[in-house]
C-alpha cells in the first residue's frame, strides 16, 4: 500500500501576471490584518418592480465572463510572491437570498464587515428577495480588482 499527498483541484487559469505596485500594497495591507474589511468596496441597489432573478444572475455572470478583473484571484508563485491569476471561469455565482426588508441594514452591515477572500474570488454578489417585486442587489468588490487593476 502506498500513501500519497492529498490532491488539490484548482480552477483552470488562462493567464498569470505580477501584481501592480498598488495591488501589492493593497495585498500586503490585507495580509497584515486579514480580519479587517478595509479592501471591501460594497454597494447595494434597490429594485422595486417585477424582476426575473435568473436573468439578473445570468447578466452578472456574463459581465464576469468577459471581465478578467472579476475572474482574477490572488495566489502565490513558486517563491511565495503574490501573483494575479485570471481564471477561465467565474469563481462564484450570485447568491439568491430571501430576506425581509426590515433586516436589510443589519444583514448588509454583517456582510460588508466580512473581508473578501481574494484568493478564491474578488467579488461577493447577492440578490436579496424581500417579497413580491421588492429586491436588493448587493455587490462587493475587493480593492485589488477595482482601484488597482482597472
Amino acid at each position: 500500500m502506498t500513501s500519497g499527498q492529498p490532491v488539490g483541484i484548482r480552477p483552470a487559469v488562462v493567464a498569470t501576471r505580477p501584481l501592480t505596485a498598488t495591488q501589492r500594497a493593497l495585498w500586503t495591507s490585507q495580509r497584515l490584518d486579514p480580519d479587517a474589511p478595509l479592501a471591501n468596496m460594497g454597494d447595494r441597489f434597490r429594485i422595486d418592480g417585477p424582476l426575473d432573478p435568473d436573468q439578473l444572475i445570468a447578466a452578472f455572470a456574463q459581465v464576469v465572463a468577459v471581465s478578467p478583473a472579476l475572474r482574477t484571484v490572488i495566489d502565490a508563485d513558486a517563491d511565495g510572491s503574490p501573483v494575479a491569476r485570471i481564471l477561465a471561469r467565474a469563481p462564484r455565482t450570485t447568491e439568491l437570498i430571501d430576506l425581509p426588508l426590515d433586516d436589510l441594514d443589519d444583514w448588509s452591515a454583517r456582510r460588508i464587515s466580512t473581508p473578501i477572500d481574494a484568493t478564491t474570488c474578488v467579488y461577493d454578489s447577492a440578490l436579496l428577495r424581500h417579497g413580491d417585486d421588492r429586491w436588493t442587489w448587493r455587490l462587493d468588490i475587493h480593492h485589488v480588482a477595482t482601484d488597482a487593476a482597472t
